[in-house]
């Protein structure tokens, strides 16, 4: 059996998780999903983030926030803190709320969400997602109207958890109930991360986790010993190779996760610029993380690839 690779560090408790906010159906669908499924938790620090539609002030040179929508997301993070206190069981004492100022659209609302992910080492990012295809979301991208959804997962340090509003299954619908866990799994380093993100992050002893094999040359077995190192019941796990339909893996997969009716689908990321993602999907150079954000009902958490080893080697 193949040695599972070192554990990652993943904290389990006392994380610091952004959820972004807006007046969308999608919003309150992710907070809802992001507590049901246990990706966050009401020992988090919750940071609720708004970002403004601002104008240009021409004598100022910058900017700004009319007093009107300011005063429209306070109330916004009022409404979804109360949500989170009575529904979720967060106390009043973790909750941290916060407006930003962008420019340019969605491209200016996630920098603005990843400048203050950064600043405040946040842990995860939680994000409604409205889902496009994969050819016109390229095509947004490069008239810089893409997805705030697509910038987050190809920039974001910490994982990224999408949520669409229109889920087609509701197999968790309490935070009690068990889900189904599914891992996209290619036997790569960062595949091998994001599994054990999600054995430390996501499953609870009562949840089945379901390894996809992007491949039947890939060693299911290393995935396998993972899980075990993590003392999840054998009988909770299973692992299949994806059936080939098409010539999209991203397709294919969600095909199956939509047949199996998955709770939590996870996938890891390789780091891409975002003139590399708009090229890659107008020409057929798929990226599967980016495929599922467009095309997946339900719960997708995006997994960044760790530093490299030499990061940690003692100098």
């Amino acid at each position: 059996m193949a040695e599972a690779p070192k554990p990652v560090t993943v904290p389990r408790t006392r994380r610091k998780v952004m959820l972004a906010i807006d007046e969308s159906e999608h919003s309150r669908a992710a907070v809802d999903a992001a507590f049901v499924t246990n990706c966050c938790r009401p020992s988090d620090r919750v940071h609720l983030v708004a970002v403004a539609h601002s104008i240009s002030d021409p004598h100022l040179w910058k900017a700004i926030v009319t007093p009107e929508e300011e005063e429209k997301l306070q109330k916004l993070l009022r409404q979804a803190a109360q949500m989170l206190t009575t529904s979720h069981g967060v106390l009043a004492r973790r909750i941290h709320t916060h407006v930003l100022t962008s420019e340019g659209g969605a491209s200016g609302a996630s920098r603005a969400l990843l400048e203050l992910a950064k600043k405040e080492d946040m842990n995860m990012i939680v994000a409604g997602s409205r889902g496009f295809g994969s050819l016109k979301s390229s095509l947004m991208s490069l008239v810089g109207l893409g997805s705030v959804g697509d910038e987050l997962i190809s920039r974001a340090h910490c994982p990224v958890v999408l949520v669409r509003a229109d889920a087609t299954h509701k197999s968790a619908a309490t935070a009690q109930d068990s889900k189904k866990v599914c891992v996209v799994y290619d036997g790569s380093r960062v595949s091998d991360y994001a599994l054990e993100w999600a054995l430390k992050s996501v499953m609870r002893p009562q949840d089945t986790l379901n390894i996809s094999v992007s491949d039947a040359s890939v060693n299911a077995e290393k995935a396998l010993a993972i899980a075990e190192t993590y003392n999840v019941p054998k009988a909770n796990v299973s692992s299949a190779v994806l059936m080939k339909k098409s010539q999209s893996v991203g397709k294919d997969l969600t095909q199956y996760v939509h047949g199996a009716a998955m709770d939590v689908v996870v996938v890891g990321n390789k780091d891409m610029g975002s003139v590399q993602r708009v090229f890659d999907g107008m020409f057929g150079h798929e990226n599967v993380s980016m495929h599922l954000a467009h095309t997946l009902h339900g719960v997708l958490i995006v997994v960044r690839e760790p530093p490299p080893p030499a990061a940690f080697a003692h100098h």
